[in-house]
């Protein structure tokens, strides 16, 4: 179970940062940025937390 929680951690990680690159350019300013990079975040755990639950 252990390397299906650092999988997910990882994925979130890469998502949060391809986020980071998309919507860099995108002259949001800081915080709304924040806020988008929060939510897309929240998003791709709450999918993958459910990926790993129903393939558990």
């Amino acid at each position: 179970m252990q390397e299906r929680e650092d999988l997910g951690q990882g994925l979130i990680a890469v998502l949060a940062f391809f986020a980071f690159l998309a919507m860099r350019r995108m002259h949001l300013g800081f915080w709304r940025t924040a806020v988008l990079m929060l939510l897309l975040a929240a998003v791709g755990a709450v999918v993958i937390l459910l990926q790993l639950l129903a393939h558990s």
